[in-house]
């Protein structure tokens, strides 16, 4: 699925536990060496035991309750999310549920939940409402790699729709 290879390509930093040669992703690297890989090898060299992930880059609830605060804001625009937020997202539920803390994975997860749905919602209406908006500069700047691709979807989808009816 296109959405899951957008986050899952974004980069992490790790520090490697053990030296590592990986000759199909061309990766060699020595035990203490710091480096950015894809979320997805990041995840099962963690799995592993090949690399710690460096957890600077979690999302705690402040930050998702900040973020909802943002989005509420303006009702039709969405706000602008950081740098990497899915994956980063993708990364603190796999790390929090990776040490058991279940409930601050839930709280996370609901929040988080929250937000799509209102940042899901905006993109539905003005993509159905004003279908130009696909080549709004300004509304394209403030969606992640990973919106943009569900714009283009749903895009498509609505202009089929409405090319049968009208």
């Amino acid at each position: 699925m296109v959405f899951r290879g957008v986050v899952d390509q974004q980069n992490v930093r790790v520090v490697f536990q053990r030296d590592v040669n990986i000759s199909m992703f061309g990766i060699s690297q020595r035990a203490g060496s710091v480096s950015e890989l894809p979320l997805s090898l990041a995840l099962r060299l963690e799995d592993m035991g090949a690399v710690t992930i460096d957890e600077s880059q979690l999302i705690d609830l402040k930050e998702i309750s900040q973020l909802n605060f943002l989005e509420e804001k303006d009702a039709a625009m969405p706000a602008k999310l950081p740098e990497g937020f899915y994956a980063r997202l993708k990364l603190t539920l796999y790390i929090l549920n990776k040490r058991g803390d279940l409930k601050k994975a839930s709280d996370v997860l609901n929040g988080a939940r929250e937000l799509v749905i209102k940042r899901i919602r905006k993109i539905s209406v003005l993509v159905a409402a004003q279908p130009s908006k696909i080549n709004d500069l300004e509304f394209l700047d403030r969606l992640t790699k990973e919106e943009r691709a569900l714009l283009t979807s749903l895009y498509s989808t609505v202009a089929s729709f409405t090319s049968a009816i009208f």
